[in-house]
């Protein structure tokens, strides 16, 4: 009789721990993105996906782009930002000085500063008036309070600034 009670008292346990814990299902985002880099004022550069409703987005002042040689700068939760939005956005959302209020901001995830966090940005010959540069992300770490999202090094993409 002892070992029914102590059966049933187990599976008892089992079933209150199964049903009150947390999966582990975390809805993380796609992070894929169009090859575009688009530009607006002094500097704020973001890349978009395809349905326009996830941006990562660098804000990255003008004195980092030196046509002669390669520069760095800190990642930091102010220079990198990644967003999902409720619907799509357009250029005038991120171009416009004050954001318009939709889309709505869903998800925000900031970069995480670290000494070995770093944007570079190196000069590239494009063969035109136009400077362009390869813009890398090292050792990214988003964070959104509850997630991390880690990449050793993420491709920004190419960017050409205004003649």
């Amino acid at each position: 009789m002892t070992k029914k009670i102590l059966f049933l008292f187990a599976i008892t346990a089992i079933l209150i721990i199964d049903t009150s814990c947390d999966n582990g299902d975390v809805d993380l985002p796609s992070f894929q993105f169009d090859d575009t880099v688009y530009v607006c004022g002094d500097y704020v550069l973001y890349r978009q996906n395809s349905s326009g409703t996830e941006a990562i987005i660098l804000l990255v002042p003008a004195e980092y782009f030196n046509p002669e040689a390669t520069t760095q700068l800190p990642l930091t939760p102010d220079n990198c930002i990644y967003r999902i939005f409720d619907t799509a956005f357009d250029q005038n959302y991120f171009c416009s000085d004050i954001p318009p209020a939709s889309p709505v901001v869903i998800t925000e995830w900031n970069a995480s500063p670290a000494s070995e966090n770093y944007i570079s940005i190196i000069p590239e010959s494009s063969g035109t008036d136009a400077p362009s540069y390869q813009i890398t992300l090292h050792h990214l770490v988003l964070e959104n309070g509850e997630n991390q999202m880690i990449f050793d090094s993420f491709d920004f993409g190419i960017v050409q600034l205004p003649g």
